[in-house]
């Protein structure tokens, strides 16, 4: 009938390394279903940057629903054994990617501990405030109670008699 609808599925905030994204779970569900007839993405690692994840949407999810998967940049047809071939070469770097961005910021993390300051990541860990202007993590009045934590813990406290005794959420 010459109507085409479209579909954009947009995981910000979530890591390409596992499918348990929300927007890319509608995906999966929506082919399953039926929905859809293609799936484009502007480069492989777009949809997934784990070889397996990728491998499984491809053969598992698409192909045995007749669903045509198209990369922006990268030519390849996953009718063919050579496209498919060429989706798991293509996946091999997508995945060494980000393996790679992931060595890089525990390397630049441990680089910051060795040289005193704090790695950064997550939240100010409780009896210390950060020292942006040092880069530091100082002592703060909740101090006393980390030390009595680890005393009663070493003593061999489980951490949520620790928590019922200090007063603390666990």
């Amino acid at each position: 009938d010459g109507v085409v609808t479209t579909e954009v599925y947009v995981d910000d905030g979530f890591s390409g390394a596992t499918l348990e994204r929300p927007a890319i779970q509608r995906l999966i569900k929506n082919a399953l279903e039926g929905r859809l007839t293609h799936v484009c993405v502007y480069k492989l690692d777009r949809l997934s940057r784990s070889q397996k994840d990728t491998l499984h949407l491809i053969e598992d999810v698409f192909l045995p629903n007749n669903i045509a998967f198209v990369s922006v940049q990268e030519s390849f047809n996953t009718a063919t054994a050579f496209g498919r071939a060429v989706v798991g070469i293509l996946s091999v770097f997508a995945q060494l990617e980000r393996e790679n961005i992931y060595e890089r910021t525990r390397s630049g993390m441990q680089k910051r501990v060795e040289a005193g300051y704090w790695p950064g990541g997550g939240g100010v860990p409780f009896g210390y405030d950060y020292d942006a202007e040092k880069g530091i993590l100082t002592p703060n009045e909740d101090a006393a109670t980390v030390r009595r934590i680890y005393e009663l813990y070493l003593g061999g406290y489980s951490l949520q008699s620790i928590a019922n005794l200090l007063g603390l959420k666990y």
